[in-house]
């Protein structure tokens, strides 16, 4: 049985990391600004907790998302 509950614990994490990264890939700089945790957590309807965790999986996308946002918001 112990085997059965690494497996569910390792499917939710994959459907959690999912569901993080499908909001980052959607999300929209001119509507929702910049990408912050808190922002995240708003969006993605995932917990602080669980976003603090993995949020270091996707420090790097995020950086080049808001510096996207950043060099706009500055042509402006």
């Amino acid at each position: 049985m112990k085997i059965v509950g690494v497996k569910n614990g390792e499917a939710r994490s994959e459907k959690t990391i999912s569901k993080i990264k499908e909001s980052i890939q959607n999300w929209d700089v001119t509507k929702l600004g910049k990408i912050t945790q808190k922002s995240l957590i708003e969006v993605s309807k995932v917990s602080k907790n669980t976003i603090e965790k993995y949020y270091k999986l996707f420090k790097k996308e995020i950086t080049v998302i808001n510096r996207q946002f950043k060099s706009h918001n500055c042509l402006n």
